[in-house]
């Protein structure tokens, strides 16, 4: 009955392999994860430090600009998600990549967008907080 398989459902089955997202072993779908163990503790015993501590340096490697962002394309976002189509569907500049699903870096083909340049065609671009390289959004 034709397709028996989205890119949601593929990108679902990505994730749940718990192992192989280093986002996950901070929080992961089940409710654990180093955070939430931290997280609980810290409620314990009312003391926050350790848990602060730990978001800036663990989670800040996932994040664009230490949280503030970066300016993306949505033509490279686009690009970013047509990776995962079968290669008959896949755009050209995709196609061109030998093994798109493990070569594509998003930051290779995005150029330095400034402030101004948003403020000038804001419809143009997305301030993207994850970083789509390293986070577990890239599988979705």
């Amino acid at each position: 009955m034709g397709n028996t398989e989205s890119n949601v459902t593929s990108g679902v089955k990505k994730q749940a392999g718990v192992s192989t997202q280093e986002l996950y072993k901070l929080v992961d779908l089940k409710g654990g994860g180093l955070l939430v163990d931290m997280m609980k503790r810290a409620c314990q015993n009312k003391q926050f430090a350790e848990i602060d501590h730990a978001i800036k340096t663990k989670v800040e490697p996932y994040l664009y600009n230490k949280g503030n962002g970066k300016y993306i394309p949505i033509s490279k976002i686009v690009l970013l998600r047509n990776k995962d189509r079968p290669r008959h569907k896949q755009l050209p500049e995709i196609r061109a990549i030998e093994n798109p699903e493990d070569h594509f870096n998003i930051d290779d083909y995005c150029p330095v967008v400034t402030e101004s340049q948003y403020k000038s065609k804001p419809d143009l671009y997305r301030l993207v907080c994850w970083n789509l390289n390293v986070s577990v959004l890239n599988n979705i």
